[in-house]
């Protein structure tokens, strides 16, 4: 099985290469320099010299405040791109697999939302996420979107390690509660990947995964921002490293200053893909994730 990872580098991206078995695979992980998505002679270079059987999207222009000011290219990254690289899928016969999120959600309805639920995004980065959606259900032969929320983990830059941070220095951080989300643990959602491609490699010859799909991948359960960071100070105040007491303030969205208008609730109901991966309860993922990353840095 030959996979061309494209966006291997960030968050998600080295999460995925980091699992072991995925050297089972024949992976081709070019860096962005070697391959911007939003040149197509570069895209079709990499296409004819792979001939990938799976394509693998993690790339995302994902900064969600900064996507009001530089909506151009949030959607050049999230939007414009897509439609080359689906239409080289449909040329090579590669099954295309897209990472999108929560944030396609936001509008007039509220969550939990399923699989099936209308898109409506309130922000320029989740109308970028939306409308490269859009080209793969309309333009895809065979092909799924992955939406994901809140992603988090060892790697990159992302919410949790910034709660941390905030913590560790001042020993209290505000945080609003007046938004119900899902959260993903990084590692978790790259197994699941994992887990699809090997599941796909399968059950390719009975053309099981024809069409286009969407499914939604997150940990299980539903929080806010308050209760993520009660427990982030949690494990920060059990820890040996730390071993002190932290505050965490309860605000309103109201007192949160911001460039992005944020969905009040978020929340997505995870697709029926326990015969994949069970994915972990959020809290579960959270402070394992916490405990590791705590051992890690004091080391």
């Amino acid at each position: 099985m030959r996979i061309l990872v494209i966006g291997a580098s960030g968050q998600l991206g080295t999460e995925f290469m980091s699992i072991d078995k995925v050297s089972e695979f024949q992976i081709f992980s070019p860096n962005s320099s070697e391959l911007d998505i939003t040149s197509y002679s570069k895209l079709n270079y990499f296409f004819n010299d792979v001939k990938p059987d799976i394509v693998l999207n993690f790339s995302a222009y994902t900064d969600v405040e900064n996507a009001e000011n530089e909506s151009i290219k949030a959607n050049n990254i999230n939007n414009l791109s897509i439609l080359p690289i689906v239409s080289l899928c449909n040329t090579f016969n590669s099954f295309f697999i897209h990472i999108s999120t929560d944030y396609v959600f936001g509008g007039e309805t509220k969550g939990p939302y399923n699989d099936k639920s209308m898109t409506s995004p309130i922000n320029a980065y989740g109308r970028s996420k939306e409308a490269g959606e859009q080209i793969i259900i309309k333009e895809s032969n065979h092909a799924v979107i992955i939406r994901t929320a809140s992603l988090y983990g060892l790697y990159g830059i992302n919410f949790f390690k910034k709660f941390i941070s905030k913590l560790q220095i001042n020993n209290s951080i505000d945080v609003i509660s007046d938004h119900l989300i899902s959260i993903t643990n990084s590692f978790d959602l790259a197994f699941f990947v994992y887990k699809f491609i090997f599941d796909y490699s399968k059950k390719r010859e009975d053309k099981f995964y024809e069409g286009v799909n969407i499914l939604h991948v997150v940990n299980k359960g539903y929080t806010n921002w308050f209760e993520i960071s009660k427990v982030i100070a949690d494990e920060l105040s059990k820890s040996n490293i730390v071993a002190r007491k932290f505050s965490v303030n309860e605000i309103k969205s109201m007192d949160w200053v911001s460039l992005a208008k944020r969905p009040n609730d978020s929340r997505l109901i995870l697709s029926k893909v326990d015969h994949l991966f069970d994915l972990p309860y959020w809290e579960d993922s959270l402070r394992r994730t916490c405990r590791i990353y705590l051992k890690n840095n004091n080391e």
